[in-house]
């Protein structure tokens, strides 16, 4: 058993490295979901949006669904399509791919002819379902999870609107009647960018061509009614261990008549019991959405921690004055705080031992996010960091949600991404026009989907541009002032930008207190200091005392977020910045004979060396060699590694 464990643990962390991994084909698939953009609904787990009329009143319709390349006019569903098929969630870029969902079959006709998913920029989708009688008086909404880019949704061939890139809904309570209907789907996939900035570190940002990685249905679809009359829209449930309570942020939507409503929280354990309930009396006013809050004191609950996965579910009631709602939330009892150079959970101090989270498509299958979350706990890890990259960004996939729900289960930190800033403090548009407005309105609606889980610790956002060259000096590390010299043009550019990340801490602060933020390699911006720590091939000695002044007399808690047993790109003959090395001559073999001696040009691989000789171009000028495996995997490096392993990462 305990080898068994072992080789899926070696198995993921190999995934981890190469940024991917083979796994089973996607085609009956389930995650969580998102957003009703359209009808003024915030995002909403799955489970929360089971209740708003519960789960009866939902129909998931991932699988299998026709498919067709849009050709000629897309005024109206296609009526007599040679349909091929695809998997939904799926990109059509990928076809007999095992790694990532796609199409399954082709079709025939002249839509098929010349079919290329690299470059098809508009597709059809089609399937039939069933309508239950029940729905009936009731709104009826589509909601797609991700579309990859835009969608114009039909039934029984009636447009009923558009959703815009990422999420949305579309209302076909109109077009569609109890019994069979067929639901037709327009995707356009369209990139609106011609390159993207690609930030390595705070003085390495250069360009790069942008395009799409996915084009289709990425997400979830599924159909829902919400019976007529005012309902809870969303709850915010912030627990407290310190003040032994628990406060609610309840939304209310659609009243349509002032008065008073009584709120019931019933707080039921895993097998449903009750275990607490309170009650409260509020004012609500005649509005299409308003913001109750309740407060209660809970001196001995449950809590939740690191393994241990407590988890309770919120059953919350409002009733009165033309109200009859009910709304289900999960949660976790647990408070994480910050003091002087520690983290607190519940109380407790606790150590945090970080692993970034790639983006893999093969994450979307709740098996193999778990089997994901054990390896990490075996290999002694307690956190990840869901990379905070820039998911507004066109055609990119994710599948956070999902993650956040197996980590809740089973008692596994997160620090989850509020919106990327990066795009905007990088290119000077921040303070520009109303941009910092835009990306607050949707970093909040992309913290809703997450703020209930109670394996969210952390906040991480806007990824290696608030750094500087001399942040991760031993003297330097976890404190706020930048005392001591700086060059000029350093300190003239850490004026223009430290203002910029401060406020981006704010800003996520103010709609949520109960977490601290953390600036991946932002160094002291935010409240953490956090880097990228490649200490690569400086003397041991030195490595291990690297942080004696921090824990001395250091002021904020320290977080390598990104830490470095040597790095490929320090084997590179380039010495200017990753993206000039990564493309220069390897010099793996030379470099680990400092520490292996002999043997490290013994164990060289002829495949590495046949590499070396495809990759050249002319000059000192090679092929990229990013996540090369003879590179990343020769043995002399690994050894290296090892070494690296049992001594600086210990310490």
């Amino acid at each position: 058993m305990k080898k068994k464990l072992l080789k899926i643990l070696g198995i993921f962390l190999l995934a981890f490295i190469l940024f991917g991994f083979v796994g089973r084909s996607l085609k009956n698939w389930n995650f969580a979901s998102d957003a009703f953009v359209q009808v003024n609904l915030p995002h909403l787990s799955r489970a929360q949006a089971n209740t708003i009329s519960g789960k009866s009143n939902n129909i998931y319709l991932n699988g299998t669904w026709q498919f067709a390349p849009g050709i000629g006019s897309t005024n109206k569903p296609p009526t007599a399509a040679n349909w091929g098929s695809i998997s939904v969630p799926g990109n059509w870029q990928e076809e007999k791919n095992d790694a990532v969902s796609g199409l399954i079959e082709r079709g025939n006709g002249k839509e098929w002819e010349n079919f290329n998913g690299k470059t098809l920029s508009k597709a059809w989708y089609q399937r039939t379902v069933e309508i239950p009688t029940t729905w009936d008086g009731s709104k009826i909404l589509l909601d797609l999870a991700r579309v990859s880019t835009d969608a114009v949704v039909f039934a029984n061939g009636i447009n009923c609107g558009q959703i815009s890139w990422p999420y949305g809904t579309a209302d076909i309570t109109k077009a569609v009647k109890p019994g069979i209907n067929t639901l037709s789907i327009l995707v356009l996939a369209v990139s609106n960018e011609t390159e993207k900035a690609v930030i390595m570190g705070p003085t390495e940002i250069y360009t790069a061509k942008a395009n799409l990685e996915s084009r289709g249905i990425i997400g979830e679809v599924r159909i829902f009614s919400i019976p007529p009359g005012p309902f809870i829209s969303d709850v915010f449930v912030q627990p407290s261990t310190r003040k032994k309570q628990i406060q609610l942020d309840i939304e209310l939507s659609d009243v349509t008549q002032s008065g008073k409503v009584q709120l019931v929280a019933q707080m039921l354990d895993e097998k449903g019991k009750v275990e607490q309930e309170f009650t409260t009396s509020a004012n609500v006013q005649a509005k299409s959405a308003q913001t109750l809050q309740a407060v209660w004191d809970w001196p001995n609950p449950r809590l939740w921690d690191i393994g241990q996965p407590n988890l309770y579910n919120l059953r919350l009631r409002a009733i009165g004055n033309g109200i009859q709602a009910e709304f289900d939330q999960p949660f976790g009892f647990r408070e994480f705080w910050i003091q002087g150079r520690k983290f607190y959970l519940n109380g407790t101090e606790i150590r945090l031992r970080p692993i970034i989270q790639g983006e893999y498509w093969e994450a979307g299958v709740p098996a193999v996010a778990d089997r994901m979350i054990d390896g990490y706990m075996l290999a002694g890890f307690n956190i990840t960091e869901m990379w905070p990259w820039n998911h507004d960004e066109r055609g990119r996939w994710h599948f956070r949600e999902l993650l956040a729900e197996q980590a809740d289960l089973k008692g596994f930190g997160v620090m989850a991404p509020a919106l990327d800033a990066t795009p905007l403090t990088w290119s000077g548009r921040w303070n520009k026009g109303n941009n910092k407005e835009v990306w607050e309105r949707r970093m909040v609606t992309e913290m809703r989907r997450y703020r209930n889980h109670p394996s969210v610790l952390l906040w991480s956002a806007s990824p290696n541009f608030f750094g500087h060259k001399d942040d991760q000096n031993p003297m330097r590390i976890g404190k706020k002032e930048l005392k001591g010299t700086i060059s000029q043009e350093e300190d003239k550019r850490l004026r223009d930008i430290l203002p910029m990340g401060e406020e981006i801490v704010r800003l996520i602060k103010k709609y949520d207190s109960t977490r601290p933020v953390m600036i991946h390699q932002g160094g002291s911006v935010s409240n953490v200091y956090a880097l990228n720590n490649y200490l690569n091939l400086i003397p041991l000695q030195e490595r291990e005392e690297w942080l004696s002044e921090w824990s001395k007399n250091g002021e904020m808690p320290y977080m390598a977020v990104e830490f470095g047993t040597p790095l490929d790109a320090t084997m590179m003959r380039g010495r200017s910045g990753y993206g000039k090395a990564i493309v220069s001559e390897p010099l793996m073999t030379e470099f680990s004979a400092i520490y292996v001696g002999k043997q490290a040009y013994e164990l060289e691989t002829p495949q590495y060396r046949r590499k070396i000789r495809e990759k050249f171009v002319k000059a000192q000028e090679y092929k990229n060699w990013h996540l090369d495996k003879d590179l990343d995997f020769a043995p002399a490096f690994q050894k290296l590694q090892y070494l690296f392993s049992t001594n600086t990462w210990r310490s």
